[in-house]
């Protein structure tokens, strides 16, 4: 889905079905634990520019442990930003 979304243009005919995708990901987004899987389902919710990516992105925020200089997931530290 990120990849067809990140396309310059969309063809009509795919229209409903990435509809459908966005909508799935919006009823499933709470039950996500994983950092990552998190960070892609908000990305792709900033592509289709969903009302509820900010909530993707608050989700994200909050399973994020800060550092000194870096942010970290529970399964690995990220670069410092």
């Amino acid at each position: 889905m990120v990849l067809i979304l990140s396309a310059q243009r969309i063809s009509p005919k795919y229209r409903n079905t990435i509809n459908k995708a966005v909508d799935y990901i919006v009823r499933n987004m709470e039950g996500v634990e994983d950092p990552y899987a998190i960070a892609i389902t908000t990305y792709a919710l900033h592509l289709a520019q969903h009302p509820t990516k900010e909530a993707g992105f608050n989700l994200l925020e909050s399973k994020a442990r800060t550092g000194s200089t870096c942010i970290k997931n529970k399964k690995k530290s990220l670069r410092p930003l």
